[in-house]
């Protein structure tokens, strides 16, 4: 919200909503799970964890994405320097990033999007979303402010709903 509407308007409309918010959460994907099993009516979440509750516990819900557009996270991998096994971290990396290695996602339950072209979509409406021109580098520079204004004044907010 605030990379949508701006640090000030974006931290208004979250303040304007926090009254109708049962719950901010330390699990991302619980949300998902109170839907389903009727202790919510609406969640934001990852767009995977949806699926898994939908795909591998049968739950009841919808999957649906904000018109406007919405942020979204990189998982991100590397190689430590001096690394006593280059080779094999190298082998495991490029397969890691091989539509052949990505492809195996939805068979261990992990139904996050692809980042390469080849992959066979188990869901397909996984990429059909709107995404926001999202600013990693300001994100990682204004991180703890962000969360100390959450923490402290959002989440722990007197007027969500107990």
């Amino acid at each position: 919200m605030l990379q949508i509407f701006g640090e000030e308007q974006g931290w208004d409309y979250l303040e304007m909503y926090a009254g109708q918010i049962a719950q901010y959460t330390k699990s991302g994907a619980a949300p998902a799970k109170f839907v389903g099993q009727g202790e919510a009516a609406v969640a934001i979440v990852f767009s995977h964890d949806i699926v898994h509750e939908i795909d591998d516990n049968g739950m009841p819900l919808l999957l649906t994405f904000p018109e406007d557009g919405t942020g979204y996270e990189i998982g991100g991998m590397g190689i430590l320097k001096g690394a006593k096994h280059l080779d094999a971290a190298q082998k495991w990396f490029d397969w890691a990033i091989s539509a052949e290695g990505q492809s195996l996602g939805p068979k261990y339950k992990a139904y996050q999007a692809p980042t390469v072209k080849g992959v066979e979509l188990s869901h397909p409406e996984l990429l059909q979303v709107t995404l926001i021109d999202y600013d990693f580098q300001w994100a990682g520079s204004n991180k703890s402010a962000i969360v100390d204004k959450y923490t402290n004044e959002l989440a722990a907010a007197d007027n969500l709903k107990q």
